[in-house]
């Protein structure tokens, strides 16, 4: 069982080494990683888009609750939500972007 740990330990340490590569090769040759600006932007970014996802979250539920005849498509987020609807109550909201569709 021993052998059989050590075995496991040496290939993971092996694969660890291959998969960080390009890192570890920088390090040696002491090539520091630049802070680029462009992370932060991209980060705010992200941040944005998943506060907007999460919102067309919330409308697509607050759209489901409030009308009937809802289809499986619309429910599961496979059809979008109407437009205008979604543009109101994003204008509501003091939201200013728009999309083409919501899904």
């Amino acid at each position: 069982m021993e052998l059989i740990l050590a075995v496991a330990t040496l290939i993971g340490g092996i694969a660890a080494v291959w998969y960080f590569w390009d890192k570890i090769v920088g390090w040696w040759r002491n090539e520091r990683p630049s802070v680029k600006r462009s992370g932060a932007t991209a980060d705010a970014k992200k941040a944005e888009q998943l506060r907007r996802q999460h919102l067309l979250g919330r409308l697509r539920q607050q759209y489901i609750l409030s009308n009937d005849g809802i289809t499986p498509e619309l429910a599961s987020g496979l059809a979008p939500l109407p437009k205008e609807w979604v543009d109101e109550q994003l204008r509501k909201l003091g939201e200013s972007w728009r999309q083409n569709e919501y899904f």
